[in-house]
């Protein structure tokens, strides 16, 4: 379960960085979101 759902996690950033390149900032940014989405 939780390995299905960091497979997930990992896609979308994957799809987010193709989308727009993000600086190092905005990575930082959207991490927090990850985490409580991992966590949930």
């Amino acid at each position: 379960m939780a390995l299905e759902k960091l497979q997930v996690l990992i896609w979308l950033h994957n799809w987010l960085l193709r989308m727009k390149s993000q600086s190092m900032v905005d990575q930082l940014r959207i991490l927090p979101i990850y985490f409580l989405l991992a966590v949930l």
